[in-house]
């Protein structure tokens, strides 16, 4: 049995497991003021996520509230027992900071679309990469780009110089390993019911303006190409294109470097 109670400031998940006897409570705050500090008092194994997730979607169709459903379906993105699984919609990732618009990329590839949202700074003076002072310097994650964390959306299942990606929707960042760039492409997309930020505090809740790239939830990374541009980019631009049959390139380009993978459409 699932027991719903909400009020102004919580919402409170009971559920009472007949079979086995127990109950097991989920507490949250709506206006929790970061994802990771809204926790589960216990973890649930994968067989009571599941029975929970059926339990609220069935509650969504019988006529919940507005107001009510709003609030689950945050409580599911909060505990993660929901993942992203929607397509994200690119309008969502709009802002007003003209300094970084909106941008972007997309190929088809064997009748399957790929595309990429990122937003799109520009060096204005910076040393962006490389050596001392460097804005993004060696060693360091960078989340490819600005604001909202980087997009990958693909119609159809990926290879990715080596890293295998189903179909579906990412987020993107990039891991400067001292002169050795790698993709690394992250299945979180959600965090307390938005677009996750790219940057902010990392996932382990100590470094402010660290990318929020949390190794735990990355499906895997994805070795770059590194080379130079003809002339300096003033303005960060990543590119999709295809290569022939069912193969293709991304490219990403800024400042003074180049870095591109190949990918295939499976």
């Amino acid at each position: 049995m699932l027991h719903f109670r909400s009020s102004t400031r919580k919402l409170k998940l009971t559920v009472n497991w007949r079979m086995v006897g127990k109950q097991e409570v989920m507490r949250f705050s709506p206006d929790c003021p970061s994802y990771d500090k809204c926790q589960l008092r216990k973890p649930f194994s994968s067989v009571r996520r599941l029975t929970i997730l059926g339990l609220l979607i069935f509650s969504l169709e019988k006529g919940t509230t507005s107001e009510m459903k709003r609030i689950l379906l945050s409580a599911l993105l909060l505990s993660g027992l929901m993942p992203a699984v929607a397509q994200v919609k690119k309008e969502d990732l709009a802002t007003k900071n003209t300094a970084s618009p909106g941008a972007e990329t997309s190929v088809t590839v064997n009748g399957k679309n790929i595309w990429i949202y990122y937003h799109a700074p520009s060096v204005r003076g910076r040393h962006i990469f490389g050596g001392a002072g460097a804005h993004q310097p060696d060693g360091s994650v960078w989340r490819l780009g600005a604001d909202y964390a980087t997009v990958l959306h693909t119609d159809a299942d990926l290879d990715l110089n080596g890293l295998a990606i189903p179909k579906g929707d990412y987020t993107l960042y990039a891991d400067l390993d001292n002169g050795q760039w790698n993709l690394i492409v992250n299945k979180t997309l959600m965090a307390g019911g938005r677009h996750i930020w790219g940057v902010g505090v990392s996932p382990d809740g100590i470094r402010e303006g660290a990318t929020t790239d949390d190794p735990a939830t990355e499906l895997g990374r994805a070795s770059l190409t590194l080379g130079k541009p003809s002339s300096p980019v003033e303005t960060l631009k990543i590119t999709l294109s295809g290569a022939g049959g069912a193969k293709g390139k991304l490219l990403i380009e800024w400042e003074n470097v180049t870095a591109s993978a190949p990918f295939t459409v499976k």
